[in-house]
């Protein structure tokens, strides 16, 4: 400041010596002094905590008073030298790098915003690429045996490779269970895939890759003590509870059908019809009980009542359905004289899905063991390849019916000729046997095919989207598809092979041949 003063100054004393003789050193040094004493006292009047020179983010804030600090989140400009530690700072000591250029040793709240974000960028990336290595090392297992315990499972799959983690899921009392396996690394889950179709007890399974990886269990939803697992024991869940039932009255309703009833929650909001709860016992016995309430009404409605039931006829070689419940006897079963009557097939997959229970004639519970042995002797129209074709098909969606056996005989003379019920089903039973029977050929169409459907009726099902037919050992010859193309009127025909647990589909097309001279 001084140094532009002094050029100024000379400036305007040339500007003078052209006007008036040259001063004297004397008067000239005299002159210099006064005007830096003057643009001193001009200096020292300015206020330094004005607008004009104090940043406005650093005015009193909460009524105090300015106390002539910086705040930490002052903007600060510090030379390369100083901030990497190689200046010297106003007390005399050396600027620490990690301070990040802010006074007190207060971290600078910009830049440490923006270098968390960053940080939690990394992380994320960090955790996504450890997920995605987790996914290629784990594989989905389904159609598991209910019989079958994770430590049986792991066992089977440790001769792939070194397993880390196995869970398995779903209805423990349905066979339909499913489980995710991870290995140690990439080459067991490799090696895994070659297991699809191994029998676990009654049922060929099925491994495939998974596209999800095993999720760590959280401890905060595990009992943490003896008391928390006993009362875990003594606890049973409801659902479909009519909105209009209040907590007392089903508390009461428990308490006569199961036992004392030390605690009860009831759950439900105005978004749901209906309402959800918690039903805690006194005695592990009486929860036991209470699961065998399922279709017990109260108010409207029925406590989960999904299950039907159906007697098994060995003459007619068909189950009765004596309990019908849920949506989908509008596509399965047959009709025969009013009746809802079941084949073996039919009977299988809704078992499996704990949809079904199937009972003998002196009202004995069928379990799905016997029911497989059924269908392993391929007494009752099916074999174990064409049921599973038939649950392949059924669990993409489609609707599926056995050719040559139609939905009703309500307009079949035959049939409905005689008095006897039994005799009708039976003659029923004969005609279907009687109709796969005339096909000449080896090859036999199976089923009958329709793509899904909820307006679907049986009395007007209309015409299938493609005929299904078995296939077992070499493939056809031509004049085997072709004879059996002439009996499909025109109608799609596709072919099914079933080896170890794998179902394939695949159709034949005519392709013209040139000929040779």
């Amino acid at each position: 400041m001084a140094a532009v003063t002094g050029n100024a100054i000379g400036s305007d004393d040339q500007f003078i010596r052209c006007q008036s003789p040259a001063p004297t050193p004397a008067e000239v040094e005299t002159e210099y002094q006064r005007d830096v004493r003057k643009l001193v006292n001009f200096l020292s009047k300015l206020n330094p905590s004005a607008k004009e020179f104090f940043p406005s983010l650093h005015t009193a804030r909460d009524g105090r008073k300015y106390d002539g600090r910086l705040s930490a989140d002052a903007p600060i400009f510090v030379a390369s030298t100083d901030y990497y530690g190689n200046g010297v700072t106003g007390n005399g000591g050396n600027k620490d790098s990690s301070s990040d250029g802010s006074s007190n040793s207060q971290p600078n709240r910009r830049r440490g915003s923006g270098y968390n974000q960053g940080w939690r960028k990394t992380k994320d990336r960090v955790r996504k690429a450890q997920t995605e290595e987790s996914i290629r090392r784990t594989v989905y297992v389904s159609d598991i045996d209910q019989h079958v315990t994770e430590e049986k499972l792991a066992e089977i799959f440790a001769t792939c490779g070194q397993v880390v983690d196995c869970r398995v899921c779903g209805d423990p009392n349905s066979v339909l269970r499913f489980a995710f396996i991870e290995f140690s690394d990439e080459d067991g889950a490799r090696a895994a895939l070659n297991l699809g179709g191994t029998m676990l007890g009654y049922y060929p399974v099925r491994v495939l890759p998974s596209k999800t990886a095993i999720l760590p269990v959280n401890p905060k939803f595990l009992p943490r003590s003896d008391d928390e697992k006993e009362m875990v024991v003594r606890t049973v869940y409801c659902t479909n509870i009519d909105r209009k039932v209040t907590q007392t009255e089903l508390k009461a309703t428990f308490e006569q059908c199961c036992g004392e009833v030390s605690r009860l929650r009831l759950l439900g909001d105005n978004m749901h019809s209906t309402h959800i709860a918690f039903v805690e016992f006194l005695r592990a016995e009486s929860a036991i009980v209470a699961l065998n309430c399922t279709g017990m009404v109260l108010g409207a409605l029925p406590i989960r009542s999904e299950v039907s039931k159906a007697c098994w006829d060995e003459e007619m070689g068909m189950g009765e359905i004596i309990e019908k419940k849920g949506s989908m006897w509008a596509t399965t079963g047959i009709i025969r004289k009013g009746k809802l009557c079941c084949h073996i097939e039919e009977i299988l997959f809704l078992a499996e899905r704990g949809a079904l229970i199937l009972t003998s004639p002196d009202g004995k519970t069928i379990n799905v063991g016997d029911i497989y042995k059924m269908i392993l002797g391929s007494k009752f129209g099916c074999s174990w390849e064409s049921f599973e074709a038939y649950r392949h098909l059924k669990s993409l969606g489609y609707i599926v019916q056995r050719y040559g056996i139609p939905w009703t005989l309500k307009n079949d003379i035959i049939c409905c000729s005689s008095n006897s019920p039994s005799e009708n089903n039976t003659r029923c039973f004969e005609i279907s046997n009687l109709l796969q029977d005339m096909q000449i050929s080896e090859l036999k169409l199976t089923f009958k095919v329709y793509l899904p459907n909820s307006k679907f009726r049986k009395s007007s099902p209309g015409d299938p989207s493609f005929l299904l037919c078995l296939l077992s050992g070499n493939p056809p010859s031509r004049s085997e598809v072709e004879n059996l193309e002439k009996k499909c009127d025109g109608l799609p025909l596709k072919f099914c092979y079933v080896d170890h647990g794998r179902v394939s589909f695949f159709s034949f097309d005519k392709e013209p041949l040139p000929t040779l001279p």
